[in-house]
């Protein structure tokens, strides 16, 4: 039997670049495109960041971590609220959201692991380091929903 044939016209590349950032955009969801591509264009400037940028050794982005980004970003959407996105001085990047009940930050590493901080209010705060993705989105992606949807 045959195998399908691929349609790979979700791949879009995002400026001129040398290596360009592919993003997967879902097709006939305008609302998602433009909620990803806001974090994409802020992930691409800090892209530029040079070597030493935080005049204390900070190294620019790796593209492990940018993908892993991006591979992590690609099971939200624009149902839930966009993250303000930060360089860390490994080479990675800081994902943070402030919500009524609750603060949360994942640190992406050049390693492709994931620091997860959960903060609700009036709780205790939850921290785990290193996860690879898998396990962030096995065991923590319902609760990230439901901490990040966007209420109307």
């Amino acid at each position: 039997m045959a195998s399908p044939a691929i349609d790979c016209s979700y791949l879009t590349p995002h400026r001129d670049r040398e290596e360009p950032i592919f993003v997967l955009y879902r097709d006939g969801d305008e609302g998602w495109r433009d909620w990803l591509g806001a974090v994409v264009d802020r992930i691409d400037r800090l892209s530029e960041l040079p070597d030493d940028w935080d005049s204390y050794g900070g190294l620019p982005l790796s593209d492990e971590a940018v993908g892993a980004t991006l591979d992590l970003l690609s099971y939200f959407g624009p149902e839930y609220l966009a993250p303000e996105v930060y360089p860390s001085p490994d080479g990675g990047l800081l994902l943070q959201w402030e919500t009524p009940s609750s603060a949360i930050e994942i640190e992406v590493g050049p390693s492709r692991r994931f620091d997860l901080l959960i903060i609700p209010k009036g709780e205790e705060p939850l921290e785990l380091e290193r996860l690879p993705i898998s396990r962030l989105l096995l065991d923590y992606y319902d609760d990230l929903k439901r901490a990040l949807r966007q209420h109307p």
